[in-house]
This record gives structure tokens, C-alpha cells and sequence, in this order.
């Protein structure tokens, strides 16, 4: 804890150091702290996606769900890969009572069909049949005469 503080005294314009610090404050149960850090790191950077993550889960363990949900969607918009956040997110959606409450959160971003840019998938049957028929018995046949050898 002691380092943060002293990374912060040098540097106190930063976010990331107001991030850590804040973190390090939520491991040890000062969870008012640590949330003041990540609104002065938001401040100071509001595109810095950590304190967006850490704030939205401080959110969440105190009931704020719907503040939560904001806080991941912002995050989101910044760093869309972020699986962990993702997958926090949509348990968060898929089990919460009021999920129509969450249609009027904040929503900075939107999916996109082929955002991966993986290659559209074939949507027509192909004319060939399941299972393809049986070769005939002819083909698996050795041939009669072995060939002379060059």
C-alpha cells in the first residue's frame, strides 16, 4: 500500500496510479477510498478503461446494478475485447430480475456482425447428399496384373 501512495505522491496527475491505488484500497476493505480513486482517475483520463472495469465492480457489490452496467458498457466502448468484463456483463443481464430496466442504461456501443472479420458462413444447403453414398466395390479392386517394373 505503501508504494501506490509513494507512486502517487510522484506522480499525482496520473491514472493509472490512482487505479492501482484505488485496487489496492478494495482488497483491504476500504471500498469509499478506493472508489474516490477511481473517479479521479476518471477525471483525469475518462477513456482509461480499468477504473471504468473497477468502479462498475464496486458498483455492483453494493447494489448499484444499474450504475454498473453503465460504468462496463463505457469500459466497453474503450476496450470491446475485454473477455473477463464481457462475460461479467452478460451473467449480470441474463440473471438480473428487471432486465427491461437495463434497455434505458447508457449504451455507448453497439455489436457489429462480422466486427472479428471472419468470413461469412454459407447459408445454403449444398446439393451434395448426407451421407454421401457408398463407393462401388469396383474401386477398391487391386489390379489384375501387377506392372512391370521400369
Amino acid at each position: 500500500m505503501a508504494h501506490f501512495r509513494k507512486a502517487l505522491a510522484a506522480s499525482p496527475e496520473s491514472a493509472p496510479n490512482h487505479t492501482n491505488l484505488g485496487a489496492a484500497l478494495l482488497r483491504t476493505g476500504s471500498v469509499n477510498e478506493a472508489v474516490l480513486h477511481f473517479e479521479k482517475a476518471l477525471k483525469i483520463n475518462p477513456e482509461f478503461a480499468d477504473a471504468r472495469f473497477n468502479l462498475a465492480s464496486v458498483y455492483y457489490m453494493r447494489g448499484k446494478t444499474y450504475d454498473a452496467v453503465g460504468q462496463w458498457r463505457e469500459g466497453l466502448r474503450v476496450e470491446p475485447g475485454r473477455l473477463s468484463v464481457l462475460t461479467q456483463l452478460a451473467w449480470v443481464l441474463a440473471t438480473s430480475p428487471k432486465r427491461s430496466r437495463f434497455a434505458t442504461a447508457p449504451r455507448p456501443w453497439r455489436w457489429r456482425s462480422r466486427q472479428c472479420g471472419c468470413p461469412k458462413r454459407e447459408t445454403r444447403r449444398s446439393s451434395t447428399r448426407w451421407p454421401p453414398p457408398m463407393p462401388r466395390a469396383a474401386a477398391f479392386r487391386r489390379p489384375s496384373k501387377p506392372r512391370a517394373r521400369p
